[in-house]
């Protein structure tokens, strides 16, 4: 299974911290391969192990550049 997820939203706290522990259960799985998308000045933490490619995202959020 492979799985794109956008976690430009990451952040320490709600869903924030809903996020993190998702992505974290997903790289445990041996048949998922996932792919983050990060804002390189807010990485997600806990994804050592990762079966998959972290993707730093510079385009702000809400903007035209995301969409691609």
């Amino acid at each position: 299974m492979r799985v794109g997820f956008d976690a430009r939203w990451y952040n320490d706290a709600g869903v924030g911290t809903y996020v993190a522990e998702l992505l974290r259960a997903l790289v445990r799985r041996a048949d998922c391969e996932l792919i983050v998308y990060e804002n390189p000045g807010n990485l997600v933490p806990g994804l050592d192990g990762l079966t998959g490619r972290r993707i730093s995202v510079r385009s702000a959020k809400y903007s035209l550049a995301a969409q691609f």
